[in-house]
């Protein structure tokens, strides 16, 4: 999963599904409507499509074993679907996202998971579409394809956008996209600000309403209970403080010296390149022999093979790895 990478719940899709069930049921109880994306899913791609379209060349039945699965089962909870601008070839013999795509919004999406929920484009101004499409006919596609409502990037300037508005009021009057066809993407959109008290919108009183606090101690909280350790060597972990320990990180990420350094004074200190050289791997490499604990940080690993031998240099009995961004560094 190379693209959405850290950016997904998980690799397992029942997982996901359960996951993301009281999750989405818990932002919608504080008022804040969830959307899940990418409809019918991006783990399976090479390429981002903010810069290209990228292929899913998946039957329906290989969507229905893996991808589709976290959709399916949010079809009740979700308070909106996003498609994704994914070309999947088995559905659309001429390169069209799924984002404007009949087949995908309106056949997979609507009647093969019976989705009668808002649906939201993912922004138009991405490369996968405005390569393509000017605004206007991106945004009437995706009205046609079944989207009930259409999201361009800040990066579109008033003007433009106005003119894509413009572009649908006349696509409307011309009898291109029927009036059934807003008067129901309306209906959702009333129906999505009812369900989580939009309608109800009383303003609010001009002081603070975030407990600042309260927000930081929780979010702590949170990132203390995601780290995970995935396996250890049992005299390594926790720590010995009558052992010295070396720590080799990211030159760029020199917070990490100034946080772990509240923790012991007796600390050694390596910082390499994101891509380390040879003579960088060399040199940490002698900087860590006669060490007892030497701690490395990661990050993204799995895609940086400098990365992966700096630490596949080291002796694996005495090196704790810390993977700061992507889980798959474990592997």
């Amino acid at each position: 999963n190379p693209i959405i990478n850290r950016r997904s719940f998980g690799s397992d899709p029942q997982m996901v599904a359960d996951t993301l069930r009281p999750f989405i049921e818990g932002m919608r109880e504080s008022g804040v409507l969830a959307t899940v994306k990418h409809f019918p899913g991006h783990g399976d791609t090479s390429e981002d499509s903010h810069l290209t379209l990228p292929e899913v060349a998946l039957d329906l039945a290989a969507l229905e074993s893996r991808e589709l699965i976290p959709f399916a089962a949010l079809t009740g909870t979700a308070g909106a679907m996003m498609p994704g601008h994914l070309w999947m070839s088995a559905f659309d013999e001429e390169e069209l996202p799924a984002s404007l795509s009949p087949n995908v919004v309106n056949g997979i999406l609507r009647d093969e998971l019976g989705y009668d929920g808002l649906v939201i484009t993912d922004a138009l101004d991405m490369d996968a579409i405005d390569t393509v499409y000017s605004p206007g006919e991106s945004a009437i596609r995706a009205l046609l394809a079944g989207n009930d409502m259409i999201l361009i990037g800040a990066n579109v300037g008033e003007t433009v956008q106005a003119q894509a508005m413009q572009d649908v009021v006349d696509a409307v009057r011309s009898g291109r996209i029927p009036e059934a066809r807003i008067d129901e993407a309306v209906r959702r959109i009333l129906q999505a600000k009812a369900d989580i008290g939009v309608m109800d919108w009383q303003p609010v009183d001009e002081a603070p309403q975030i407990d600042l606090e309260a927000h930081a101690t929780l979010v702590n909280e949170v990132f203390a209970a995601g780290v995970t350790l995935a396996f250890a060597y049992p005299t390594l972990i926790p720590l010995d403080d009558a052992l010295p320990v070396a720590i080799i990180y990211p030159a760029n990420r020199n917070r990490i010296r100034a946080q772990c350094s509240q923790y012991r004074d007796d600390i050694r200190w390596y910082a390499v390149s994101d891509s380390p050289t040879d003579e960088e791997i060399t040199n940490a490499w002698s900087f860590a022999t006669g060490a007892p604990i030497v701690v490395i940080f990661t990050r993204n690993a799995y895609t940086n093979p400098a990365q992966a031998a700096l630490v596949e240099s080291l002796h694996p009995r005495s090196i704790i790895v810390v993977a700061l961004m992507s889980p798959y560094d474990v592997r």
